[in-house]
């Protein structure tokens, strides 16, 4: 099963947001709790963690790009094997 990471709504008033950095790149295995992503808002920095395990298989959007709320960043396989 594939699972859409979207733009989180972390404020009532953010619309938006920026990549900052990524942790991860496509292909790599994330655990529950992996730090993904590091976006920016209007009023702070804030670190992303995976909320589930499976393999990044696509990421939509790269560093230093503004998407609205919602919007797909990346796409993770949760049917992928853990690496051994």
């Amino acid at each position: 099963m594939l699972y859409e990471v979207t733009m989180p709504k972390l404020g009532m008033t953010m619309e938006e947001g920026e990549i900052v950095e990524w942790h991860v790149q496509e292909g790599d295995y994330v655990r529950e709790g992996d730090l993904v992503l590091t976006i920016l808002t209007e009023k702070a920095t804030v670190e992303i963690e995976s909320p589930m395990s499976g393999r990044v298989v696509e990421i939509r959007v790269e560093a230093g790009e503004v998407v609205p709320i919602g919007e797909v960043v990346a796409v993770v396989d949760l049917d992928a094997p853990p690496p051994e």
